[in-house]
């Protein structure tokens, strides 16, 4: 693998696992108000 996508992979990553945290932050943003 060339560094390029090396570091493509690593961003894929780490917006995979923002969007995961998020989610779960909204559902217990939406837990917590019940």
């Amino acid at each position: 693998m060339s560094a390029y996508e090396i570091v493509q992979t690593i961003i894929g990553i780490n917006l995979l696992i923002v969007s995961v945290v998020s989610a779960c932050i909204v559902a217990l943003k939406k837990d917590n108000k019940k």
